[in-house]
Order: structure tokens, then C-alpha cells, then sequence
């Protein structure tokens, strides 16, 4: 199990709804209400995807330091040096 691949595998697109009106201003379409914000998230997902993102740097080895995160017959995962 590569566990950063499955942590960016969380990350989640702009809320998208058929009626635009409530799909959030950053989506594939974008929002058709004009008194949104259009250059702003306001579904979470910017918020939502900046942390997997921090999450995923601080799992990051940094130079010199050697580990690995591994998954044990359990399901528990261990980090290994």
C-alpha cells in the first residue's frame, strides 16, 4: 500500500449540482449566481484538499531521514525506519 497515493486519493473535486445556481463558483461549470464570488471555494474543497496536502508534505521523508510507512496483517500501520 502506498499510503501518500491513497492520502491524495481523498482529495475532492468543486461541488458540481445540475442546477448551477448551487454548484460552488469553482466547479467544472461554475456558478451561475451572479452574487457569489467567482474566484472563491465556498464548498470546502479548497479548504478540504489544502490540508490532505499538508498532511501528505509532513509524511514526506526530509533528507537524511530514512522510514517507511507500512501496513501490518492487522490493517494497523507502522512506521519502520
Amino acid at each position: 500500500m502506498d499510503i501518500i497515493k491513497e492520502i491524495l486519493a481523498l482529495k475532492t473535486p468543486h461541488h458540481y449540482c445540475d442546477d448551477s445556481w448551487y454548484s460552488c463558483p469553482l466547479a467544472e461549470d461554475g456558478c451561475c449566481n451572479d452574487e457569489v464570488d467567482k474566484t472563491k471555494c465556498n464548498c470546502g474543497a479548497d479548504a478540504h484538499n489544502a490540508r490532505v496536502d499538508a498532511l501528505v508534505k509532513k509524511l514526506q521523508p526530509k533528507p537524511g531521514v530514512h522510514f517507511r510507512i507500512v501496513e501490518a496483517p492487522n490493517g494497523e500501520l507502522i512506521v519502520e525506519p
